[in-house]
């Protein structure tokens, strides 16, 4: 004996209809760009997803790629800035230590003097090449923590364009789905909106406060007939006001019945933490004096690193 399945129905995409219904029923497949009240950002206007996100990874990969430079730089600075520091107190140490020998041999030049003395000397040529290259590394280190906090800004401007596309087909996804997932109710509940829609229309026409400025008295309130009245232009205000009027109430109707919970859309980019060595939140603000200073530091280097996108 066959167990009989239940019956699984699939909701409904736009364009399509589905079978199995009272009736079949048709969704629309509307362009958001021709909205008047569903804002499409330009990101999706005028840019696909395939090229947003192959400007955002360009720009993601460019940025781990200073910030990688940078950070090593400044570790390797810090490492030679540690060993200053022993070299200095090494050479204070022989020079202490020759001095010693040298009185208590009653300034005779032993082995010991020698020694010391030869330990200081050696000291003080590693601490000068330290100072060297410790300078040599400062300006490199500052000239890439420049371009490391702009790239890291065209990061957070490509993310936040992303962000907008994707949030915005992500709204385009789940209001199909949402609007479109029981379409045995769909015609009764579009159907209900033309009453609700017709009533804001008249109320609008009636009300007497708004209809003044057109300096027309509504107190009989004739409905549309007032509209023969009108000239095209103060018709097409009341139009473009109802219009308003019935589009916000079908949102506020709509955030009315919605869930108690919501999921956010999980597809937003976050910018990666800050690394310790980076330059702090505007503290390259000015773009003038930037890249003055930008300019000072390639004078003092010797060699310009490569920081081509």
């Amino acid at each position: 004996m066959t167990t009989p399945q239940p019956t699984v129905t699939t909701p409904a995409q736009p364009g399509q209809t589905v079978p199995g219904t009272a009736e079949a029923v048709a969704f629309k497949r509307p362009d958001l760009n021709t909205l008047r009240y569903v804002s499409v950002p330009d990101e999706v206007r005028f840019m696909g997803g395939k090229t947003a996100r192959e400007r955002l990874a360009a720009q993601k990969a460019h940025y781990h790629d200073l910030k990688s430079r940078l950070e090593t730089l400044h570790t390797e600075r810090a490492r030679l800035i540690k060993t200053r520091d022993a070299l200095a107190e090494q050479q204070s140490q022989a020079k202490r230590d020759w001095k010693r020998a040298l009185l208590d041999g009653l300034g005779k030049q032993s082995r010991s003097v020698r020694s010391q003395l030869k330990r200081e000397a050696e000291a003080r040529v590693e601490l000068e090449q330290h100072h060297e290259m410790i300078a040599v590394l400062a300006p490199q280190i500052e000239y890439l923590q420049i371009h490391t906090d702009t790239a890291r800004k065209g990061l957070a401007r490509q993310q936040e364009q992303m962000n907008r596309a994707r949030t915005h087909w992500a709204l385009e996804d789940s209001a199909r789905a949402y609007l479109g997932g029981d379409a045995s109710q769909a015609p009764a509940f579009f159907g209900a909106l033309e009453p609700l829609f017709e009533r804001i229309e008249m109320d609008l026409l009636n009300n007497s406060l708004y209809m003044a400025q057109f300096d027309l008295d509504v107190s009989r309130q004739i409905g549309k007939a007032i509209y023969l009245q009108l000239s095209d232009e103060d018709t097409r205000r009341i139009k473009d006001e109802v219009y308003r009027q019935q589009r916000a109430a079908l949102g506020e109707l709509v955030l009315a019945f919605g869930p108690t919970h919501t999921t956010a859309p999980d597809v937003l980019e976050r910018l990666p933490a800050r690394a310790a060595c980076e330059a702090q939140p505007g503290q390259y603000r000015n773009s003038f004096t930037t890249k003055r200073r930008l300019n000072e530091l390639a004078q003092q280097m010797e060699y310009v690193p490569d920081i081509t996108h």
